[in-house]
């Protein structure tokens, strides 16, 4: 009865931790979101750096978890199952929360790279015109020499 105690409280143990670094994830996703509609978006490399190590760690857990899962499955109390069930609904409900300002995210980063793009064209518009305007080269009066005798 103690071991079946012990793997169920590791059990919740992982997935309160897999629940936790979904929270994490989620605020970087909605902090990236600010990021963008701020003036600094050179902080989102850091956001998603940070992000993704979020998800490793969950992808880690996972692993753990899985393998747990199954030795133990059988011999979880209904409270035990209710509970672990509970934990990894609020984690699949974090998930979804995620997509969702993931999705906001994706289109703010397409947004801010079509605004720079078209920088771009323009100052490349900007530099040929610029570039014709700036010669200084005039046409040089060359002397017309007939060879014909």
């Amino acid at each position: 009865m103690d071991i079946n105690r012990y793997t169920t409280e590791e059990l919740l143990s992982l997935a309160e931790a897999k629940r936790e670094s979904l929270n994490q994830a989620l605020r970087l996703t909605q902090a990236m979101l600010e990021v963008l509609a701020g003036e600094t978006p050179e902080y989102i490399e850091v956001l998603l750096d940070e992000r993704q190590h979020c998800f490793d760690k969950v992808e880690e857990i996972n692993r753990s978890y899985d393998l747990l899962y199954i030795n133990v499955r059988e011999q979880l109390s209904p409270e035990g199952f209710a509970l672990v069930r509970s934990i990894e609904q609020a984690a699949l409900e974090i998930g979804r929360s995620i997509q969702v300002v993931d999705k906001e995210v994706s289109e703010g980063m397409h947004a801010l790279l079509s605004e720079l793009r078209q920088k771009l064209v323009n100052v490349n518009t900007g530099k040929k015109g610029l570039a014709a305007y700036s010669q200084h080269e005039q046409p040089g009066e060359g002397v017309l020499v007939d060879e014909k005798k």
